[in-house]
């Protein structure tokens, strides 16, 4: 698979495991993730849970078993963008590529930084709706802290305002 979508101009970086791939995203993230539904080290559903904590927008599509429904409602329930049997080629694939890539700004999800974990609390929190004065004692931080790391998530998410936050990771997870 790696070879055909190179042949289409998708560039791929192959892991062996679910954690070396958390690794790999945490030193560079990519535009859209391909994963099985079963890997060595975790099933597809933990790593997207995963991969949503580091960059909670990022589009992963899970390779299920021919014919497998309930691997693929599991998968789509757990927050995958798209699942594709895995029998299938290159060209049932690609479109679902290429309808992930379309979900961030060109080149938005290369150039983003992956949330801390404290980042994601409050991200966690701030979708929930709650206000900076709620998430900081929930935290047990200040409010200036917490208004300080909305801001770095507004900026790496690449959104201006709570409002495209939530249009932003909500689009990301109904498109689904």
């Amino acid at each position: 698979m790696k070879e055909s979508l190179a042949d289409e101009g998708v560039l791929c970086v192959e892991f062996v495991d679910g954690h070396s791939c958390l690794q790999g995203l945490r030193d560079r993230l990519c535009d859209v993730l391909i994963t099985g539904s079963q890997l060595p080290d975790m099933h597809a559903v933990t790593l997207i849970s995963e991969v949503l904590k580091i960059c909670p927008c990022l589009p992963v599509i899970v390779i299920t078993p021919k014919s497998d429904i309930p691997a693929t409602v599991f998968a789509m329930k757990g927050g995958a963008f798209e699942a594709v049997e895995e029998d299938a080629d290159v060209r049932a694939i690609l479109p679902a590529v290429q309808a992930a890539l379309r979900q961030f700004p060109e080149g938005l999800s290369r150039t983003m930084k992956p949330l801390t974990r404290v980042e994601h609390k409050v991200l966690t929190h701030v979708l929930e709706g709650k206000g900076s004065g709620e998430i900081a004692l929930a935290l047990r931080r200040s409010r200036r802290t917490v208004e300080s790391h909305r801001c770095r998530i507004l900026r790496k998410l690449g959104v201006r305002n709570v409002a495209e936050l939530c249009c932003r990771v909500a689009g990301r997870r109904s498109a689904q």
